[in-house]
């Protein structure tokens, strides 16, 4: 049974109850008043089936082994540099690599340089970062999704449909925060939700939650690199 017929099967059981859900550890919970015995245990069947359609699919934290870390290094002549800038470039750095190694495996290497020229930050799947008019842990989290392959790596665009994500495991991760009808949209350089586009999007759970997205978006993309599990 595929994903879409469950949930269609779940939609039409629970018309005929009374259903609240409840989210609890990221995953789903219904709970629901049945008008009879039957139906009450139809839909604990499917409902156990649909969050192990996505559970499956969606990754969990779990931090590297060393081998597989996340690492970064400023460029020649960052002594040069605003003493200020380059204080908040490694912090910022610091504590986005340190996420990133906490949740996952991501075997990359970024090269890190601020440019007074450069009007916000840039990322590019080559491990080059470049800060300019934004320096911050949300600003570093974001670009080093860019690193990672986000908007970056040459089969980004041909996962894209009308403005929306169709890879099965950022999907699936998706759904296993927002439900299962969540949408994820992505253009050509950025996806949303969970994006980090803007500081006003940052939190410790949407930073937690870019994290895994950017994962699964790499296990779309093919880009195994440590990471558990086989591609698609």
């Amino acid at each position: 049974m595929t994903n879409q017929s469950v949930f269609m099967t779940l939609q039409s059981l629970l018309s005929n109850a009374v259903t609240t859900r409840r989210e609890r550890n990221g995953w789903y919970i219904f709970v629901t008043v049945m008008k009879n015995t039957l139906l009450a245990t139809a839909t604990l069947a499917l409902s156990a089936l649909l969050y192990s359609a996505i559970g499956s699919q969606a990754q969990t934290a779990k931090p590297a082994p060393p081998e597989f870390r996340m690492t970064y290094t400023l460029t020649d002549g960052s002594a040069e540099w605003d003493a200020e800038k380059r204080r908040r470039i490694i912090e910022a750095m610091d504590g986005a690599v340190t996420l990133y190694n906490q949740m996952g495996e991501f075997d990359k290497k970024a090269r890190v340089s601020y440019n007074v020229g450069t009007p916000t930050a840039d990322g590019n799947y080559n491990g080059s970062i470049r800060f300019g008019g934004q320096i911050g842990k949300r600003t570093a989290l974001h670009e080093l999704g860019h690193v990672l392959g986000v908007g970056t790596h040459p089969k980004w665009q041909s996962f894209i449909k009308e403005g929306k994500w169709t890879g099965t495991y950022a999907l699936a991760q998706l759904r296993a925060f927002d439900g299962p009808d969540a949408v994820l949209h992505a253009d050509r350089q950025h996806f949303w939700p969970y994006g980090l586009n803007f500081d006003k999007e940052s939190s410790p759970e949407n930073d937690r939650r870019h994290v895994l997205m950017v994962a699964a978006f790499r296990r779309d993309l093919q880009i195994i690199n440590g990471q558990r599990g086989d591609a698609p």
